[in-house]
């Protein structure tokens, strides 16, 4: 892993994290153990199907004796990969027979008041999932007019929202809900009950829903819904077809007290959903959704892990004892204890910004069982304890498939428990270890992918796709071995850069930036009290020239100012006291009395060159040579002079000399000259004489040379200003 401080490596994270495959994790490689507890993760879809991945960086040890690494280094990660074909399934609405169902066929009674009631169902509801995987017997029913599949997993009450100011489908909110006419309707009478529904062709096992509203008497809200069955081949349907829903309107108000009214559907996690407009209804109404034209279905075959590292110094090994690894909906083979609730990890319903991964850390490693450069396949059963909410979990039996020295994987296969079908979502996770066998001398590099694979079904029945899509995250640990102006690393104004580290073999770090003479050095420096301890160290400035200029005394905060005089990279040094540990660094520049300042067209923009200080009581003349890239543009080199002190610049003269390899000096023309406020000044630059322009703070005049020799023949160039800043006086 590369220090994250340079401009290149910056330029690199952003590229990465741009990326769907890539996002990298950086730290310095410290000298001892840390506790780290950082996570990154990663997303992609196909706009079928999705796979997630979220690598927690759980800690870092030195020299451990023992297992995993026996004398070695390392980090260890827990890692969860995700993923669900969700994404593929679709519902629409359509218009259709009103077979209104009499209330005296439900024998079941609810008298809710903005209540939220569970109800349990006669039958298993197959909503936005596949067999076995999405299918419910038990929903949350309001008062409001709406209903919630429950989750047994989780079975979370719902409040009894009034009203559904978001459209559909939204992530805020209520998810996962079937709502014929939802706004709030106060006292509702709900009875509900199992009958058969001809909604225009073979007779199906409805479950039936009805609410009757009376509002003081009188305004009349009587509605229902109807949930099919999840289909079967019993029934002349695919196993792979969504329940059938339909609405009916028997008598609609829309006055007041009443207000808009929600109608529609949305799954899981409200990614899909389907609305219709309430305006629309009227008494005599149906309305069928069903599963969208042409929609196919697609089911988890696989979900893996793999670990990739080319390193004569590094290796990754996974932990395959039970307690180590983890996972929803693949094949497992005997039941452990329930997993705890703090070790669940949530399933990826869409790409990276939708992903929901809690890779946590997961205990009880001993005694560990090692898989080196190698795979597996984990092969067996899964479970339920009770039929009813408790997961079993697994032990493994291990198939090891030997891949190659450079990679550690672990695949399992998609599997629901229930019906012995492959799901729409699954999740594995595992525990495995990054060693590092150097002597603290090289950098190293990890990536850590996810994959998925898919099959795609028609309504039929029938394969017509099998798909793999992976999703990776770069990690990185870099070799801290700047502890000397020599090796120093370069860092930008402005920027907190934090994860540094001091202790054991590393007790000084050298930064260095360039700065021109008469700008103020500002030095932040805070120890992070994220990791273990909270390192007590001191920062030194020193020039070009090695010569130490500044300090702060020992402690876990500084802030150190110095104005430099003189131009050229300065050198900023962290040196440890007491305490191992990590800390941030951040330097400023700041303007102080010298002005104005210079900026040089590059190709792309100005960029700033510098102060040229011409404080004086009088005109004074000062020659400064351009450092930075000063690009031709249609044969003119194009300048700026800025005012960005609280100071008033009086100039009179400008020049531009473009110097050969001869050391000849070549005057280029000033061809332009405009003031931001002034307009144009060219002819009051041209010579040293009384006229002389005023840039006052926050402005700025651009100046053109016409370029008299080709660029390549110039070895550099020579800005030259005449004028005078005369100093404030002393308070």
């Amino acid at each position: 892993m590369k220090r994250e401080l340079t401009v290149a490596v910056l330029a690199l994270l952003m590229l990465l994290l741009l990326s769907s495959t890539g996002l990298a994790w950086n730290f310095e490689r410290p000298g001892k153990y840390i506790d780290i507890n950082e996570r990154t993760e990663n997303a992609k879809t196909d706009g079928k199907a999705s796979v997630g991945l979220g690598v927690h960086i759980s800690c870092y040890s030195e020299d451990e004796s023992g297992p995993p690494s026996y004398g070695d280094d390392y980090a260890k990660l827990c890692l969860a990969a995700t993923a669900n074909t969700r994404k593929i399934l679709d519902y629409d609405w359509c218009e259709n027979y009103y077979l209104w169902v009499d209330e005296s066929q439900l024998t079941n009674e609810l008298i809710l008041c903005d209540e939220v009631s569970m109800i349990s169902l006669p039958f298993k509801v197959r909503f936005y999932g596949g067999p076995g995987s999405a299918e419910y017997d038990h929903v949350w029913l309001c008062s409001n007019g709406w209903l919630s599949f429950v989750d047994l997993d989780h079975p979370n009450q719902p409040p009894p929202y009034c009203d559904n100011s978001d459209s559909i489908p939204n992530t805020n909110g209520l998810n996962n809900f079937v709502a014929p006419f939802w706004t709030y309707l106060g006292l509702s009478t709900i009875r509900y009950g199992t009958v058969g529904y001809t909604p225009g062709g073979p007779a199906v096992s409805c479950f039936v829903i009805s609410w009757n509203v009376t509002w003081t008497g009188y305004h009349r809200q009587i509605f229902q819904v109807l949930i099919e069955e999840a289909p079967t081949e019993a029934y002349g349907r695919s196993p792979y077809d969504q329940s059938r829903i339909w609405f009916q309107y028997h008598s609609l108000y829309f006055g007041p007290p009443f207000g808009p009214a929600t109608v529609g559907i949305e799954d899981q996690r409200g990614r899909r959903g389907v609305a219709y407009n309430y305006e629309n209804l009227h008494n005599g109404t149906a309305l069928e959704f069903s599963e969208a034209s042409g929609c196919n279905y697609a089911r988890i075959m696989n979900i893996a892990i793999r670990l990739s590292e080319n390193e004569n110094s590094a290796e990754t090994k996974v932990v395959i004892n039970p307690d180590s690894i983890r996972g929803h909906n693949i094949i497992l083979n005997q039941s452990l204890p329930p997993e705890d609730e703090t070790e669940k990890f949530a399933t990826a319903i869409g790409g990276a910004a939708t992903l929901l991964i809690d890779a946590i850390e997961i205990l009880g490693e001993s005694p560990p069982i090692w898989v080196t450069g190698a795979g597996f396949m984990i092969g067996a059963t899964m479970f339920i304890v009770d039929w009813a909410h408790e997961m079993a979990r697994k032990q493994a039996v291990l198939d090891l498939l030997q891949i190659d020295y450079n990679n550690t994987y672990v695949r399992a296969r998609g599997f629901e428990p229930i019906y012995n079908t492959d799901p729409v979502d699954a999740d594995l996770c595992i525990t495995a270890y990054w060693i590092f066998d150097d002597l603290n001398t090289e950098n190293h590099s990890l990536t850590v992918t996810a994959e998925l694979t898919y099959e795609e079904f028609d309504a039929y029945g029938y394969r017509v796709n099998l798909t793999t899509i992976s999703t990776s995250v770069e990690l990185r640990m870099s070799l801290d071995d700047n502890n000397s102006s020599g090796t120093a690393v370069p860092i930008e104004k402005g920027t907190l850069y934090s994860k540094l580290y001091l202790g054991g073999y590393d007790e000084k770090d050298f930064y260095k930036i360039y700065v021109y003479g008469g700008r103020k050095i500002i030095v932040t420096a805070e120890a992070n009290s994220s990791y273990n301890d909270l390192p007590d160290f001191q920062i030194f400035l020193h020039d070009w020239y090695g010569f130490e200029k500044a300090y702060t005394l020992p402690g876990y905060s500084h802030h150190l100012e110095y104005v430099a005089d003189t131009t050229g990279y300065w050198f900023i040094e962290a040196r440890l006291c007491t305490n191992d540990g990590f800390y941030s660094l951040k330097v400023d520049l700041k303007a102080t009395g010298g002005c104005p300042s210079l900026f040089v067209w590059n190709g792309s923009d100005y960029f700033e060159e510098g102060i040229l200080d011409i404080h004086a009581k009088t005109d004074v003349t000062i020659q400064h040579q351009i450092q930075n890239t000063l690009a031709l543009n249609n044969f003119v080199y194009k300048l700026q002079l800025r005012e960005l002190d609280n100071f008033t610049s009086h100039i009179d003269q400008v020049k531009l000399y473009a110097v050969d390899y001869e050391g000849e000096w070549h005057l280029c023309p000033l061809i332009y000259a405009c003031h931001n406020d002034l307009g144009c000044v060219t002819w009051k630059l041209l010579f040293d004489d009384e006229n002389r322009i005023d840039l006052t703070p926050t402005q700025q005049v651009n100046l053109k040379f016409l370029s008299i020799i080709p660029q390549n023949w110039a070895t550099h160039l020579i800005f030259e200003i005449n004028g005078h800043n005369p100093k404030p006086n002393p308070e």
